[in-house]
């Protein structure tokens, strides 16, 4: 886990353990005392929660640093964990977004920023929640802003649940469309059968495909090799999460040939990757 915790331009250290039973324990370096002298509207603690035990981490770290230092604290959270288990889809499943929203509410944040949610459920579950969205991500990344507008270069949407926000996208960039795609996946083991890409030629045309999180991106290599088909000539990615259990070899690998990605899960991508660190937010 990645957890900051900073008041104005101060940082607070502290240190986690694990008891012998498991339990996870947090000790703020209590002998800064010019972190706690600082004036500030608020404090902020910054997580990228990949497992349970971050989150226990995280709720440690609120209980002690709300005890030690009464400055109301805040929490960036970049990446909603359970943010794709947004509804109970078969009898017996819990509601896994719900349940989350519910640990971190009780946690009373005074405010909880997050980037480029999966779905519209996430803003209607958690408490004092600011939005970061994707298109004012990529307003604020100019490298990746000049490469979108480079001419002959046309926006992918992946599936229909990304339609809106690459319009948003490409409305910015003063794109006159955007290309839509489809997937059709095996309900029985969830792989997908085929990739529809609404298009008949794409030859000579440079595409970047735009979506909000990338796992293993067994989606994008698949749409990769429909829009190669069809004759694109570069295939690129821009996703704000990037999991990527196993690196990114499989995604050059299935060609696409760029991958634009931020730092909100972790912090140790591929080199071949261009990072956007979310840093810029909290500035």
């Amino acid at each position: 886990m990645s957890l900051t915790i900073h008041k104005a331009n101060e940082t607070l250290d502290y240190k986690p353990w694990v008891f012998p039973g498991g339990e996870i324990g947090v000790k703020l370096d209590v002998t800064n005392l010019r972190y706690r002298s600082t004036v500030a509207e608020h404090q902020t603690i910054v997580a990228r929660i990949q497992n349970s035990a971050d989150l226990m981490t995280l709720i440690m770290a609120r209980d002690a640093l709300a005890r030690w230092d009464k400055t109301p604290i805040n929490l960036f959270l970049p990446y909603i964990p359970y943010a794709r288990q947004d509804r109970v889809c078969v009898p017996g499943e819990a509601f896994s977004l719900k349940v989350f929203a519910n640990q971190l509410n009780n946690l009373d944040f005074n405010q909880v920023t997050v980037l480029d949610p999966h779905s519209s459920v996430s803003e209607a579950l958690f408490d004092n929640l600011n939005v970061i969205t994707q298109s004012q991500v990529i307003q604020q990344w100019d490298e990746l802003t000049t490469r979108l507008r480079r001419p002959n270069t046309i926006l992918v949407s992946p599936d229909a649940g990304a339609n809106k926000k690459t319009s948003d996208i490409a409305a910015y960039l003063a794109h006159d469309s955007f290309l839509r795609a489809d997937k059709l996946r095996d309900l029985t083991n969830g792989k997908i059968k085929e990739t529809i890409v609404y298009a008949d030629d794409l030859t000579g045309v440079e595409v970047v495909i735009v979506d909000d999180l990338c796992d293993r991106g067994g989606t994008f290599i698949a749409l990769a090799k429909v829009l190669k088909a069809k004759g694109a000539s570069i295939v690129g990615l821009y996703t704000t999460h990037a999991i990527l259990p196993d690196g990114a070899d499989a995604l050059f690998a299935g060609g696409i040939d760029e991958v634009w990605v931020t730092n909100s899960f972790r912090t140790d991508l591929d080199s071949r990757i261009k990072v956007f660190d979310i840093a810029t937010f909290l500035r």
